[in-house]
Parts: C-alpha cells; structure tokens; sequence
C-alpha cells in the first residue's frame, strides 16, 4: 500500500507544471507558475497610458501657457517631464497611424485621412501587415491591451458587420475596444463599436461620451487587475474632444463667461507672455504675426463678437472636460496602487488645433467640410433663429466649430495650424510624460527634437521588449523613430532625431539638425471648394514653383525668422532632402491626399452603383452608405402596409443637420432632403398608401453629374408618380462625419422634426434598394399625372441661392 505521501504525489499529476511545495506537510506555501506557454513581459515592465487628446493645439493648455484649465496634465507635468518640441503630423489619422506603429505616416498608407483614401501606397489607408502596432507588440509579449475612444483608422469602406476585421482595433492587436471607427462623433449619441460590432447610440438621454469612455476606461483596468494583478496592461485613450462637433453641457462652457471677451489677438499676446513665464518657449522666442487670412479682432461687428467668444468658452469647456476626464482614469489607476508604476503619456493633440471653422465659425461644421460659404449674418441668423441662440452653442441640437482666428491662437506662438505641416502650428503639440518610478526630474522641461514615431521605440526600451524582426510570420519593416528614454535623465542630452520630413495636403518641411525649410501651398487650410481644388488638380499644379522658407530653429524657437534669402545652399539642400525622404516613405505623388475630390474613387463604396438593404439593418457607417452625391438616383422600398395603415422610417440617413428619409406618416409617403440644416425639401404623396405589398420609390433627376447639382425629386407608389418637387442643392461630399443610416428606423437625432427618433416602422420591410444607374423611369405607368401632391421647400434663415 502507498505511503500517504505518495498519495498526494499521485493527486497533482492531473495538473502538470505546476509543482507544489510543502507536499509532505499537506499545504501549498509556493506561487504557482503559469502554464505552459504563458507569456509575460519582463519583470517590472511598467503600465502604460497612452493619452491622445484630437484638434488641442501648443497654446491652449494652462500646462504650457494657456487659457484653459488643465489639472490633469498638469498633475502628470509636476509628476514627470514636460516636452515643448514634440511633433505630430498635422491631421487625424496620419498621427494615430505614426503614433501607434512607430513609422511614418506615408509608409503606412496614411498621408491623408481614412475617408480620403487613394490608390497610391502612401495614401491607401490600408495599415499593412509588415508594421505591427504597438499594441500587437505588447499583446505578443504578455500584456493585456485595451483602446477606448476615437479610432480613425479603418478605411470607409471597411467599417460594416462584414469587415473585414484586419484593420480595426481587435485586428490591430487590442485585447478589447470600445469608442468609435470614425473620425468625429457626436458627444451626445455617438455611434459606439464595441469589439468587432457597431452598437449604435446608446438608448440614454443623459449619456456624454467622454464620462462614459472613462467609465469603460475605469471598469477594464479594474477587472483586468482583478483577475491579474502580475499582468501589466495597456490602454490607449484617445478623446474625441476636442474635435469638433464642440459638444459640452453649458455647466463646463460657462466657467469661461467673459474670458475671450478681449478676442483672439489679446488672447495670443497673454498666452505668449504665460509661456515665456513657464519657460515653456525660450526667452528669445518671437510672436509671429497674424496672417492675413484670420481677421483682427478689431474689425469685427460686435455682434459677431458675442457669438465668436460664446464659441471659445464652449471649446474650452470641452478641453476641460477631456481633461477632467483623463483625470478620472489616472485617479483611478492611483486609487489602486498602480500609478508608482505606470507610464502616462499625455499627447495633447494629433494635429494643431483646427482651423476648419473658417472665419465665421459654424453651427453645423459640414456646411463648412462641403465648401459651402456662409456670411457672418447668415451665421448668426441660423444660430439666432433656428438652432436655439448663442447659448445653445453645443448643445445636441448643434454640431459647432469655432472661428479660424480661435485656432491661430490656441497655437501661439506659431504661424497656422492643423492641415499646415510646413509650419509649427499644425505639427507642434504639448506632450508630458510620467512615470514615478522611474522620472526623478519631476517638473522638468524637455526640448530635445521630438516627433510621434518616437513613442513606440520609446515604449519598447522602457519595457525591454526588442521590436520583432518578423510577426506571423511577415517580415516587419524596421522602426523610423527614435526612443527619446534617453532625455528622462538628461535635459542636456544632444537629439538623436535629427532628420524629419513633414506632408499634409501638399503643405512640407524638411528638418534636420535644427534647421527646417517649409512650404505651403497657396491654399487656406478651410477652402474646399472646387474652384479653389482646382487649381491643385493634375496638369494644372506645379509643385516645382511652391515658395519656400527656411528657419534655424536653434535660434528661432516659433519660425519668425525666415532666413532662406541669406541661405539658399542650405535651402536647396533640405528640399532636395525632402523629395528624397518623399521617394522612400511613399509621399509622392504630392497631393494624393486630394485625389477623390479630383474625381478619383478607388473604394467600393464609390464605384458601387446597387445596393440592397434588407430589414433592421442599422447604423451603416456614412463611408458605406451609398454615394448619392452630384448624380441621380433612385431609392426603392418593397414593403408591406397592413390593414389600418402603418407609419415610420424607411430608410434614414443622417439627420437635421444633413441626411434625407423616406417614411410613412399619417398614411402618406414623404421623403425629406436636409441640405445640410440650411434647407429642407420635403416631398408628399397625393393619397394615402393602400394596405397590402406596395413598391414605394423615390427618384431624383440631376441636373448635371456635379456636386452640389439641384434637381427634380419624385415618389412613385407602386409604379406611379405620388408627388414631386425640386431640390434646389444637394449634398455634394457628405451628410454627416458620424451620423449613419438605418433600416426600418431612425436611429441618433431624426431627419425631420415632424417624428421622433427611432420612429420604427411598424409595417414590413423586404427590402430597399439603391440604384445610381438606372433611375429614370421604366415603363409608361410610372408617367402618371400629379395632381395633388404636396412639395415643401424649407428655408431657413435666408439661406438661398
């Protein structure tokens, strides 16, 4: 018979590697090892935070200088370093895709934003395979990985239930995601993907995106510490403040009653002397000048004042709510006793803050991404008589963007801002670091050469963890950036980035060893419409007769100094650098950014002219939806009406702000057609639906395949025409940055105030089709004769022609 020890030897060999001591005295006094295959990261790799707020700016943050109040990032800059010569690539998704592979953005398909995706290598969006993320890295080295908030990165027409999935969060190496794909989000009914699934709106009237990401932000860590404490984690947290829309409630714009009263010009001036105080720009700096693009506060109307600083005190109650928010998390992770040893890194900006407000500002930012031109009148007899005043500037009823000029000065003290990679106000942003357990300079200024491809190196060091050769078995391209660990030591320390390229929209600069030539092109950062893109377009743009300017930026911190007159060898150096760093990194050919609005559509959605949609299907991304823009086409609805009648949405796209529905209401068929909350068309059927299976349609006729083009609009009930009416504009880019379409519903705010949201439509539907080919009429029973019909064309506040 077994001794009683042997006994219990036989008891553990179910559950091998996993060798217990003490056997013999019955107890289990030793930590248990991992399981075969478990990976974890070296020992005492810390947590990391990766912070990225969108649109901030250098000037804007009480941190470094400005106005707005920051405690968060400013409890980190006590606790860490601050960096006052870090950079990012002018725009969006360009950053996010630099940030997080540690490559440039070109060579990772990303020299333009994930909408404008083009057939060039540098602008395809399509994140390759050869440039794992950091996340993946980290992921494939023991870490737990998380990324909340705004993602811009998938391509558009990627973003629906199909995928394909390579190029989301998941797919990029996050253990668990939860924010948005897009570039934008409404704060209020924003459009959430949790995983690999679009959720849609949350059914809450009280919900606040950026109080809810921290939420979700503060739940994860919890339970992955909970189950895991040993693990280290890490979570990017990237805002969608402040961004526009600029969404906050009145509580956070209020704070700042009467703080931009003074205007934009004063406002540069102070925060100018703040930073010189700070030593967060040299003594030495220079303001530069206001161009001639922005108007000088003086000249402006007093009451386009009073609209122009309530637009301020609403981004700055926005900054300070994102803010307060990253707080929360970093409270959060202290409250556990996990700070000591985690790194934050908090990047206030992926870009210069924006200056796509245009001069005026505007309540809906798409009029502006349209190129459509509104006067200052025009401005504020929309916001005054429409949309609930100046005070509900922000509010859900608004999707609001502030004056050019507010940019310019939350940029101080640089020239321009996001969309302008030529110059330090689109490509200059606040970043601090902390790290308790290891910064010792706690409070101290970093002014080494920085840029966003340095991060991932950085964080690789600061792990252990070499980047890999190879990752499933592709072959990774090598890292472009630097680690800039070697500065948490050393203020004094020389730069070990010393040569970097800069492109966005044309807009260059070529940097090394402290001097930089920029160029930017003749075009204002706000102008999209086509006579000003055209002079851009192939054949008509040479990039060869661009104006260059050079600066030493050992001597001239702000770029006031254009000294390529006394230097034009040095000159002619760096640009014959930049077209060679633009040969290697795929930034040619220039301008590709551009290439749809030149008539060029590489993705599905652009060149698909069928679609058909079947019943409850939400949220389609407005990159998927179909691209009924400049051109005529056809909307067909194979329903069923049942007895007593049946009323709801169709289908809807978008909403008041921009979008058009088809839908039953008071036994009739209606289609209205938002141009963009400036007007509003609205079609009615002469008689009610019968009951029983009906073909409801809605055609629109161009007038000629152009954007923007006005038309002839129709319904047809089962093959004969029901009313018509004319659009006078149309949508000639997009509905909406965010708001999607639905089946069957009308999901996030309704297109038309006469029902309210989600307005599900209570008969049924086979199927509705799109049709951008063939949207005329087919048979002589569609040629029906109107008598009746009701057409409405809905002009808000004197916005014609």
């Amino acid at each position: 018979m077994a001794s009683s020890d042997e006994t219990l030897d036989r008891t553990v060999l179910p559950i091998p590697d996993r060798p217990f001591k003490g056997i013999a005295n019955r107890t289990l006094e030793a930590s248990i090892p991992d399981y075969p295959g478990t990976i974890r990261p070296p020992t005492g790799a810390p947590n990391i935070v990766l912070v990225l707020i969108d649109d901030a700016g250098f000037g804007n943050a009480e941190t470094f200088g400005g106005p707005i109040a920051t405690p968060t990032l400013e409890r980190l800059a006590q606790n860490g370093l601050r960096y006052n010569r870090f950079h990012v690539t002018a725009l969006c998704s360009p950053s996010r895709a630099a940030l997080l592979s540690g490559r440039n953005h070109h060579a990772m398909g990303f020299g333009s934003i994930a909408e404008f995706s083009g057939g060039w290598p540098g602008y395809n969006a399509m994140w390759p395979e050869s440039a794992a993320s950091i996340a993946e890295i980290l992921r494939s080295n023991g870490y737990s990985t998380a990324a909340f908030g705004k993602w811009h990165l998938t391509p558009d027409d990627q973003q629906g239930p199909a995928g394909p999935f390579r190029r989301w969060p998941n797919g990029l190496g996050f253990d668990y995601f939860w924010g948005f794909l897009g570039g934008e989000a409404s704060q209020y009914d924003t459009v959430i993907t949790e995983n690999n699934t679009t959720l849609g709106p949350p059914d809450d009237e009280h919900f606040y995106f950026p109080d809810a990401m921290a939420d979700k932000t503060i739940a994860w860590i919890r339970g992955q510490q909970s189950q895991d404490p040993e693990r280290p984690f890490f979570v990017y947290f990237s805002t969608g403040a402040t961004h526009a829309p600029h969404h906050v409630a009145t509580s956070w714009a209020d704070k700042y009653k009467g703080t931009f009263d003074g205007g934009w010009d004063a406002l540069r001036v102070q925060t100018f002397e703040r930073q010189k105080q700070l030593g967060i720009i040299p003594p030495d700096a220079e303001l530069t000048p206001r161009a001639d693009a922005f108007p000088a506060w003086d000249s402006v109307p007093a009451p386009e004042k009073k609209l122009y600083a309530r637009q301020m005190e609403v981004y700055a109650g926005f900054q300070e709510n994102a803010d307060y928010n990253v707080g929360r998390v970093v409270q959060a992770i202290d409250d556990i006793g996990k700070l000591e040893n985690t790194v934050v890194i908090y990047i206030l900006g992926d870009n210069g803050s924006s200056m796509e407000g245009t001069t005026t500002g505007c309540f809906n930012e798409l009029v502006v991404l349209n190129g459509v031109p509104l006067t200052p009148d025009q401005q504020l007899m929309l916001i005054n008589h429409v949309y609930g005043g100046i005070e509900s500037w922000g509010s859900p009823g608004t999707d609001p963007h502030f004056a050019c000029a507010w940019a310019w000065a939350g940029n101080t003290p640089f020239q321009w801002g996001k969309q302008v990679a030529s110059h330090f106000g689109g490509t200059r942003d606040p970043m601090v670091i902390s790290w308790p357990a290891r910064i010792k300079d706690r409070g101290g200024i970093r002014s080494q050469f920085t840029h966003l491809i340095d991060v991932v190196p950085t964080l690789l060091e600061i792990t252990g963890i070499p980047a890999p050769k190879a990752v499933n078995g592709i072959e990774q391209i090598p890292m472009h950036g630097v680690s800039f660990a070697y500065t948490f030591d050393d203020a004094r320390a020389p730069e070990r980035h010393t040569q970097q390229y800069f492109e966005i929209f044309g807009n260059r600069a070529m940097y090394k060893d402290g001097w930089i030539a920029s160029c930017r092109i003749d075009r204002i950062p706000w102008e999209v419409n086509p006579a000003t893109l055209t002079r851009f377009a192939p054949g008509s743009y040479d990039p060869e007769k661009d104006r260059w300017e050079l600066y030493d930026t050992t001597t001239d911190f702000s770029q006031a100094r254009d000294v390529a007159g006394a230097n034009p060898d040095k000159l002619n150096a760096l640009k014959a650098l930049f077209w060679e760093e633009a040969e290697k990194y795929h930034v040619t050919p220039l301008l590709a950014g551009f290439s749809s609005f030149f008539g060029f559509k590489p993705t599905d959605g652009a060149l698909k002219t069928q679609f058909t949609y079947y019943s409850g299907v939400q949220n389609i991304n407005p990159g998927m939806v179909p691209h009924v823009y400049g051109t005529s086409y056809a909307i067909e609805a194979d329903i069923i009406i049942p007895d007593g009648g049946a009323e709801g949405a169709i289908v809807a796209n978008a909403d008041f702000l921009g979008g058009f529905a088809l839908y039953v209401q008071d036994g009739r068929l209606h289609h209205t057609y938002s141009f963009l909350g400036l007007q509003e068309y609205t079609i009615t059927s002469s008689e009610p639906l019968p009951a029983g299976p009906v073909i409801a349609r809605f055609e629109f006729i161009a007038d000629a395949p152009k954007p923007a083009t006005g038309g002839q609009g129709r319904l047809l009930v089962n093959g004969t025409v029901a009313g018509e009416g004319r659009l006078q504009h149309t949508v000639p880019g997009r509905f909406s940055g965010y708001a999607c379409m639905d089946i069957g519903c009308d999901n996030h705010m309704p297109v038309s105030k006469t029902y309210k949201s989600p307005f599900a439509f209570t008969g049924t539907i086979n199927k509705v089709t799109f049709d951008l080919e063939h949207p005329a009429p087919k048979s002589e029973a569609e040629k029906g004769e109107l008598t009746t019909a009701a057409h409405q064309t809905k002009t808000l506040a004197g916005v014609n022609g």
